[in-house]
Formats: C-alpha cells, structure tokens, sequence
C-alpha cells in the first residue's frame, strides 16, 4: 500500500523540529522576524522565487513547507524548471485571502 505525502511528512519529524524552534525562540524571548509586513494574524509576507535543478524541486516543497508553518506567507511567487512546477502547485492549492 502506498504511503500518503501527508503521513511522510508527520512521521519525518519536521513538524518536532519546527516546534523545537518555536520553543527555542520562545525560551529566548525572541521573535523570528523576515519581513517588516504582516498580518493581524502575524503572518509576515515575502516575494518567493525558486530555481530550478531536477531533484532540488523535492526539497522546495519541504522548504515552503517549513516556511508556511513558521507563518511566512507570499505575496509573489516566481520560479524555473523544478521551482516552477513547485510555484504552480502552491499557486492553485488553497484559498487566496484578501
């Protein structure tokens, strides 16, 4: 039976690290801090631009995977080759805000 990207990701143990980091800023009083614009739900917004190179298009996807759950949001997204492929699947998943 195939396993399901989703079950890859919670049995990874990305999501332990990520809240590692959360705790280990928190333990520091301090505030990860990317961008000067965010949100009322304090989702800070950037310009995403990822290249291309066959194989790397994988870590992409963990890479804004990682991004989004740190509350980094994007306003643009551009890419080539493998970038693109992964800019065109975050750009028709989900629901834009306004």
């Amino acid at each position: 039976m195939p396993v399901m990207p989703s079950t890859l990701i919670h049995t990874s143990g990305v999501d332990d690290l990520i809240q590692s980091f959360r705790d280990e800023l928190s333990r520091e009083n301090k505030i990860l801090h990317v961008s000067d614009v965010t949100d009322n739900e304090g989702h800070q917004y950037v310009d995403l631009v990822q290249e291309g190179g066959g194989v790397l298009g994988i870590a992409l996807v963990g890479y804004t995977y990682v991004l989004e759950k740190m509350g980094i949001r994007f306003f643009s997204m551009a890419g080539t080759s493998a970038g693109a492929i992964n800019t065109l699947l975050l750009a028709c998943c989900g629901k834009k805000r306004k």
